[in-house]
């Protein structure tokens, strides 16, 4: 078609109904002859007629969404790192609750043993004895005395025991020690006959006659 044959058309743009395609498009027609009205060709006009054959655009900026299934997938690693983190943190608190604790047993039984150190008479620390901890619990100690071959020495079977009502076994401590005391002593003949013993066992080792 030749120049002059575009001469007698004219651009005429149209719009889609609702439902159809946002974009909107460009149809050349003939002129109308003088007289006779201009028919504006519509998205319907074009679609009844079999005409819309482009498919619907969708208008994109570039950025793109998560699917479900990425969602669900950060939510699952989400959950598995809450999980390990408190486990951790529990981990962490029941570690230093049982550091703390075990120091201030620790510290209530040396003040029970300093206890026994300090009493000089034998008979009362032979009946025992119990105090309040500084965590309000009840400790409880004993000892068993016994005489060794060397005056004025004994052996200490001391035993404590603390209670707390928050644990279902209680904290409990044996030890064994070995005391210079002369005032534990009961029998001072008994304290007599072990140095004569020593004596002559001296004179034996050096080679000379007791006088």
């Amino acid at each position: 078609m030749n120049s002059a044959g575009w001469s007698g058309l004219i651009p005429t743009r149209w719009m889609p109904t609702a439902g159809a395609s946002s974009q909107s498009g460009c149809r050349w027609i003939r002129k109308p002859r003088a007289g006779r009205p201009c028919h504006f060709q519509t998205a319907d006009d074009e679609q009844s007629k079999g005409r819309w054959s482009r498919p619907p655009q969708i208008i994109s900026n570039g950025l793109r969404g998560f699917t479900l299934v990425e969602v669900l997938v950060a939510l699952c690693i989400f959950a598995m790192a809450v999980v390990v983190l408190g486990a951790s943190y529990l981990n962490v608190l029941i570690s230093y609750e049982t550091v703390s604790r075990g120091t201030q047993v620790n510290e209530d039984f040396a003040f029970a043993r300093e206890l026994v150190l300090r009493e000089p008479d034998r008979e009362k620390l032979e009946q025992g004895g119990e105090f309040e901890t500084a965590t309000g619990q009840r400790a409880a100690w004993s000892v068993e005395i016994t005489s060794t071959t060397v005056p004025n020495v004994f052996n200490v079977a001391f035993t404590c025991q603390i209670d707390d009502p928050k644990r279902t076994e209680p904290d409990k401590v044996v030890q064994q020690f070995t005391v210079l005391r002369p005032t534990w002593v009961i029998d001072p003949a008994e304290r007599d006959k072990l140095k004569a013993d020593i004596k002559t066992r001296i004179y034996e080792l050096q080679g000379k006659k007791l006088q």
